[in-house]
């Protein structure tokens, strides 16, 4: 079960019409140096005003400090549209390195260091996707099954900080504003550089 008092939100989405539209809840905290799968949503066939109201709703309720979103066809246009005529600052997902990113995911899994909601579509869609190796033997995700909700979390898990110890942020850091995150981002890169 996720605490419920010190968890840092981030929102990752994946839009798609005949494919989904997912947006993956997701809570970090370091006390715990643990990601939790929070709340799920999948939809189809919805345009962006439902898109963007859902996102809204969400918002209201979980106050993220990032939203990062791959607007498929939208591209940036939809990031720049959402961010002037609703005032939500989107990110768009950073979408280099996919599979290293997603065998990350898979050890945080493994560990415990991510944890899903019980019987989530996250969950049942983590047992269906696979690699695939093609006659070269180079990897690649197998396209016998697509998840939406795997990538909206995949985004969402790129843009926490969960692995950062809770001594190394600032002791009156306030989480929701800007300096915060990018205090965040400078530990992470020197964490990565290491």
């Amino acid at each position: 079960t996720a605490p419920t008092d010190d968890l840092i939100y981030i929102f990752g989405i994946d839009t798609g019409y005949n494919d989904a539209d997912a947006i993956a809840v997701l809570g970090y905290s370091y006390a715990t140096n643990k990601v939790y799968l929070v709340e799920e949503v999948v939809e189809y066939k919805q345009d962006w005003t439902d898109l963007t109201n859902y996102i809204k709703r969400l918002q209201d309720k979980y106050k993220p400090v990032k939203i990062v979103i791959d607007p498929a066809s939208g591209g940036k246009k939809y990031g720049e549209d959402i961010t002037k005529r609703y005032q939500i600052n989107v990110e768009i997902a950073e979408k280099s390195r996919k599979h290293e990113f997603i065998e990350l995911l898979n050890d945080d899994l493994r560990t415990g260091t991510f944890l899903a909601l019980p019987q989530s579509r996250f969950q049942h869609d983590c047992g269906l996707v696979m690699w695939d190796y093609n006659t070269s033997g180079k990897r690649e995700i197998s396209d016998s099954f697509h998840t939406d909700i795997g990538d909206a979390v995949l985004y969402a898990w790129r843009a926490c900080n969960h692995f950062i110890k809770r001594e190394l942020v600032a002791a009156k850091a306030d989480k929701n504003t800007q300096a915060y995150m990018d205090a965040l981002e400078a530990k992470e890169a020197e964490a990565m550089e290491r």
